[in-house]
């Protein structure tokens, strides 16, 4: 994406976030947040973009705590889910957007995130994409037996759910 749409905010907990803001083209519909996974940056939404914007959706698409342009925090305690979905919220108000619809993949578009989190329930507009993208190797002695398998693999506790995933 061209950097000269991205803007940067310091949240209420005092990050720096970096997003993009694009404007609808024509007479905007609604406004498409589009939020990334982990290790992931913004920038897996480049393609995206033109399509949704010519369609006539406003889009934000945000740089998560960790990645990209966004301030990289060595206190791990910072990235709790619910706390990052408030800056998210952050970033809307600062754009005054009202509400929007989610559109993400992986870990940061948890549904007790951001879909059912009733301190921000206003914001999420009805309607919702997640998408899951299969885990690849780039290294060519990696099995599919090991990639789609728990075995061999560690717990990390989600710090916002109290569930487990695997890694």
């Amino acid at each position: 994406m061209d950097r000269s749409v991205y803007k940067t905010i310091a949240t209420k907990r005092g990050f720096k976030y970096a997003y993009a803001s694009i404007p609808a083209e024509g007479t905007s519909q609604d406004t498409l947040l589009f939020v990334h996974g982990f290790p992931s940056s913004s920038y897996d939404w480049r393609k995206q973009v033109d399509f949704f914007r010519k369609a006539g959706f406003s889009l934000i698409i945000p740089d998560m705590l960790g990645a990209g342009e966004t301030e990289k925090p060595v206190d791990w305690t910072v990235f709790e889910l619910k706390a990052m979905a408030a800056d998210v919220i952050d970033i809307l108000d600062a754009e005054k957007v009202a509400k929007v619809v989610l559109i993400g993949h992986d870990w940061f578009v948890s549904l007790d995130t951001f879909g059912t989190s009733s301190r921000h329930a206003d914001v999420w507009a009805p309607g919702a994409a997640f998408l899951c993208r299969g885990l690849q190797s780039t290294t060519p002695n990696v099995s599919r037996p090991m990639l789609s398998s728990p075995q061999g693999s560690r717990r990390f506790p989600l710090a916002s759910t109290g569930r487990q995933v695997w890694a």
